[in-house]
Formats: structure tokens, sequence, C-alpha cells
């Protein structure tokens, strides 16, 4: 079954490639079919272009909401068996 990982990102340019490699990588060696969904919510900073670049899906909401929020919105975009919502450190 496909899993998708959300994070709900608000200015975190300094820790989003950081995050996605690590989840890259433990999706690479744990054989998952598994996808990663950004919820950019209302970031100011380039986040999204960051995560686009490293190849994570990428969700924009204009004004910042909170985490809750931002999950939310994810959940309603994913189409996969499996959600695992998580936070950038």
């Amino acid at each position: 079954a496909r899993v998708t990982v959300i994070i709900p990102v608000y200015n975190e340019v300094g820790a989003t490639t950081e995050t996605i490699d690590k989840l890259r990588h433990t999706i690479a060696t744990s054989g998952l079919d598994a996808t990663i969904l950004i919820v950019n919510d209302g970031s100011t900073d380039g986040t999204a272009k960051i995560a686009r670049k490293l190849g994570a899906d990428v969700i924009r909401i204009e004004q910042n909401g909170g985490k809750t929020a931002a999950i939310v919105q994810g959940l309603r975009q994913v189409q996969s068996g499996y959600i695992v919502p998580t936070f950038p450190k």
C-alpha cells in the first residue's frame, strides 16, 4: 500500500533539506512505496522552492494557519492508503 508522509512547514528553509533527505533515505532503505507531501503553510522564505527541488510534492496555503490546519489541508489531498504526519526538526 502507498504511504504519504505529510510535513507541515512554515519558514523552515533551514530544516527542509535535512528532513526530506532523511525521509528519502528511510523510504529507500525500508522499501516503502511512499511519497513526501510538504504543506507550505504561508512560508515566505523559499521553503517550497527547496522542497520541490528535492522532489517533494508541495501544497501551498496562502496564509499561515498553524500545524493542525496544514495537516488537515494535506489530508484532503492524499489518495494513498496510509498517512504519516510529521514535523521538521
